[in-house]
């Protein structure tokens, strides 16, 4: 079954679960946008922006170029405006595969075949550290260099990109680092292989982490 078939389907929309309004997805184009660390207001002022970049740069043989082009001009635009905000964008394209473009720490994460990955890197001074053998990995979650961005919206040029193939019954987690941080690896493991019920999965995580669970997807 295609893994974001529910969550483009508005007829679906129980399908997944988010805390807060700075997500949109395009059902045409398979593209969904999120937000983190920023009100609602300028949040939803530029997702709507992202996708007037995105409808004048489209090129549908070319998707992920697409995609990066018009992430980088919003970039460039926001330059300096913002602190701190994190943007996440990705699209199922039609071999199966997902791109993922990240700027922050909004953290994209597959559990299959029983094994919780996390496909994104944090753009934060803890996981250059971590990236560079200077600090330990299990320092990560009373660590405040956690919060600490390298790198966010408007500040630089630099954008991640990131590609995962799709295998059957994968789901897919997106949360930020301080959310996961507080659940911890043992607890979304334990969430997702007790909890095959949606809904029941949702307030697992809500009873879990009440504040920064952003989407839980089957």
């Amino acid at each position: 079954m295609n893994i974001l078939k529910r969550l483009f389907n508005k007829k679906n929309y129980r399908d997944y679960f988010l805390n807060g309004e700075n997500i949109k997805f395009d059902k045409n184009l398979k593209t969904g946008i999120i937000l983190d660390n920023i009100d609602n207001e300028n949040g939803s002022y530029i997702i709507e922006r992202f996708l007037e970049l995105l409808n004048e740069n489209l090129d549908k043989k070319n998707i992920k170029g697409s995609l990066r082009k018009s992430l980088e001009k919003l970039n460039k635009e926001f330059l300096g405006k913002y602190e701190n905000v994190s943007i996440q964008i990705f699209s199922e394209l039609e071999d199966k595969k997902i791109i993922i473009l990240n700027i922050g720490n909004i953290r994209f994460y597959v559990y299959s075949n029983n094994e919780i990955r996390q496909i994104t890197e944090d753009d934060t001074e803890f996981f250059r550290l971590f990236k560079n053998n200077m600090i330990d990995y299990s320092k990560a979650k009373e660590s405040p260099l956690t919060n600490i961005l390298t790198n966010s919206l408007g500040k630089n040029n630099y954008i991640n990109t990131y590609e995962y193939f799709i295998q059957q019954g994968d789901r897919i987690i997106i949360l930020n680092s301080k959310a996961y941080n507080r659940i911890g690896e043992t607890g979304i493991e334990n969430i997702l292989t007790k909890e095959l019920n949606f809904d029941k999965l949702k307030d697992s995580f809500i009873k879990n982490e009440n504040v920064f669970l952003k989407n839980v997807s089957r």
